[in-house]
This record gives structure tokens, C-alpha cells and sequence, in this order.
């Protein structure tokens, strides 16, 4: 299967990572060839560093990718790459180099109250038929 990250367990985490179409890649090693390591940045343009082996769009699709809150970079790739058939390859070329997995869209707000309710509702159900099961044993004795 494909592993899903939900969003606290990939903030948690100290991977370097963007998001493009609810797809994780994991750029960590890409991005620490690209450190300056004396002022602990990011090298912007990718002819600057030997290890900046990306096309340049791929290169600031992943440096600019990193600078977002949320490191979602589909608007980004979109717009660099639009709707033909490069957006196929250059997809492609990131899930075979970076792919980590998915984003876990299943997780949010409005599961978590139903999956509340439904557990309250268990123990309520329970609770009735442990209180009947009572009720019936002081009526025999």
C-alpha cells in the first residue's frame, strides 16, 4: 500500500517535504546538497550548485515549494507547467526521485465528531443492555 501522511505527523517531522496534487516528496536530500552551509540557507538558483541536478523549474518548484506555510506547491507546479503532456513527465520525474506518499484527506474536523458520537452512542447502547441484563437477574432472584 501507500503510506498516508496526515498533516500533524509530517510537521511533526524533520523532513524536508512539498506537497503537489495530495502527493508527498520527501526533497531532504536534494535540499541539503543545495545548503550553504555557512549561512544555513538555500542555494536559489540551481547553476550556483553541483548538486542541483533538477531542471530549473523543477529546482524552484521545490526551493519556493518549502518557503509556503502548508508546503503545498500544486499551484505552483500548475503554473509552471501547466495542463499537457510536460505535466505528465516532470509528475513522473518527482515520483520516482522524491515520492514519500500521500496526504491523508480522510482526517479532519467532521470525522472526528461523528467518530465521537458514534463511541458515545457504543457506550450508551452498552451501558442500556448491561443495566437490562441487571434488572433481569434481580427480577429471578
Amino acid at each position: 500500500g501507500t503510506l498516508a501522511h496526515s498533516d500533524i505527523s509530517l510537521s511533526e517531522s524533520d523532513m524536508d517535504y512539498i506537497i503537489v496534487r495530495n502527493k508527498v516528496y520527501n526533497v531532504t536530500q536534494y535540499v541539503n546538497g543545495l545548503k550553504n552551509h555557512a549561512t544555513d540557507t538555500i542555494i536559489d538558483n540551481s547553476e550556483d550548485s553541483p548538486n542541483a541536478y533538477l531542471t530549473e523549474t523543477l529546482h524552484q518548484l521545490i526551493t519556493v515549494g518549502l518557503e509556503e506555510d502548508d508546503k503545498d506547491a500544486t499551484e505552483l507546479f500548475e503554473r509552471f507547467f501547466g495542463e499537457d503532456r510536460r505535466d505528465e513527465f516532470q509528475e513522473q520525474c518527482l515520483d520516482e526521485l522524491f515520492f514519500a506518499g500521500v496526504v491523508n484527506v480522510q482526517d479532519d474536523d467532521v470525522c472526528r465528531a461523528f467518530n465521537g458520537i458514534m463511541i458515545f452512542m457504543l457506550i450508551f447502547v452498552a451501558a442500556v443492555l448491561i443495566l437490562q441484563c441487571l434488572c433481569s437477574l434481580l427480577y429471578i432472584a
